[in-house]
């Protein structure tokens, strides 16, 4: 259906409706296209999470902090990952078949629906702030490397004790949902003739009402807290980034002159790694908190709320849009771990012997100054088939 979108810039002049009209339509256009993209990249970051979860909670790498804040932030992302799929392929679905014919709004699936909001706000809350955790504890390990005060911090019980402490604040703020709504009747639902169902058959539409004893100025404290946690880390992050940054040249400069071993190289790439995955936690949050505050700004200053309608309009379509970048960094993770952690990668091939055995089968050998390529078969990997033995783990 065509929507009119003039309708949403009444108040403006002509030259300004002109203009908000476009952003308005195109930015629903590209917001529609990004549900296809969004789901399946969804589908694949779930896929690598689970993955790199899998990893993170091997016995060998259950030695630093910085790795059981990965697992913490992993669970985060697949929980916002599943709530992405489960969100967007009915709105997929409902574009290729009719369901008209299959009730929505049921009883049971209001409760399935207010626990997995819940459960999503909560995971983007605790996400970054475990980001703006590893980052600090990086930062202080590279700005002070020698000072024994700060070994704790690098202790995996430091990262647990972090991750249950934002786990309580995000229960407060964002799964304040799980305590003050309660599922209630809010319509009728009144099948088509076609769908096969009896003559005046309806069920009652079930959603989210506020309890009856849902304090109102408690509700409206914890929806500023909410606030404030959520948009907070967009603030703190690029100040530490910028800092993790110079920490990494100051670092290499005193490797250099100290003449460091493998060991200090190897803290290096972990800092590269954080500093890596601050820059995409910047980066996703920050766009996202930019499209908050100015909903916010626009509702705070605005006179009429019809006449600020398309400009909210066109703001929530952005917000959507960025949202795209939240779910691009939670899929690079997993990547980025293989790419810069050498302990990663050990544990990978541990767990995955057949990998180790492919990367083998060529190598390159020097004969007369010309590189030749020798094939290498392995006893587990023939006829371009690998076989991956099963691992016990103590």
């Amino acid at each position: 259906m065509e929507v009119n979108y003039e309708l949403f810039f009444t108040a403006y002049s002509e030259n300004s409706k002109k203009y908000l009209v476009v952003f308005a339509k195109y930015s629903t256009i590209f917001m529609d296209f990004l549900v296809y993209f969004n789901c399946g990249l969804s589908c694949v970051g779930l896929f690598l999470n689970v993955f790199h979860m899998f990893i993170l909670t091997r016995k060998s790498m259950r030695t630093s902090s910085v790795n059981i804040l990965l697992v913490g932030i992993a669970v985060c992302d697949i929980v916002n990952l599943m709530y992405n799929i489960y969100h967007d392929l009915p709105l997929l679905l409902k574009r290729y078949m009719s369901l008209d014919c299959i009730p929505t709004k049921g009883y049971y699936l209001g409760w399935f629906n207010k626990f997995i909001d819940s459960f999503q706000a909560m995971s983007r809350i605790v996400s970054p702030w475990l980001g703006v955790v590893m980052a600090l504890t990086r930062l202080l390990t590279v700005c002070f490397p020698l000072n024994p005060k700060f070994d704790k911090f690098t202790e995996p019980l430091f990262a647990f004790i972090s991750i249950v402490l934002f786990l309580f604040i995000s229960l407060i703020t964002a799964g304040r949902g799980i305590f003050n709504l309660s599922i209630g009747v809010t319509g009728t639902w009144t099948p088509k003739e076609s769908c096969g169902y009896p003559t005046n058959y309806t069920e009652p539409e079930y959603g989210l009402v506020l309890s009856e004893w849902a304090l109102v100025d408690v509700t409206s404290f914890l929806a500023y807290l909410n606030a404030t946690f959520k948009n907070l880390p967009a603030v703190i992050l690029p100040f530490l980034t910028i800092v993790l940054i110079s920490g990494i040249k100051k670092a290499q400069t005193r490797r250099k002159k100290l003449h460091a071993g493998n060991e200090d190289s190897s803290k290096d790439n972990t800092t590269q790694l954080v500093t890596i995955m601050t820059v995409f936690l910047v980066i996703s949050e920050s766009t996202v908190a930019m499209t908050v505050l100015l909903q916010a700004l626009v509702i705070g200053f605005s006179t009429d709320v019809f006449q600020s309608f398309g400009v909210l309009y066109i703001i929530t379509n952005f917000y959507t849009i960025f949202n795209l970048l939240i779910t691009i960094n939670s899929t690079v993770h997993c990547i980025i771990c293989m790419r810069l952690s050498s302990q990663y990668k050990q544990c990978v091939m541990k767990c995955f012997p057949c990998i180790q055995s492919k990367r083998n089968e060529q190598r390159i050998v020097s004969t007369g100054g010309k590189e030749l390529i020798q094939t290498v078969f392995s006893g587990l990997c023939q006829s371009a088939f690998c076989f991956c033995p099963s691992i016990t783990y103590n």
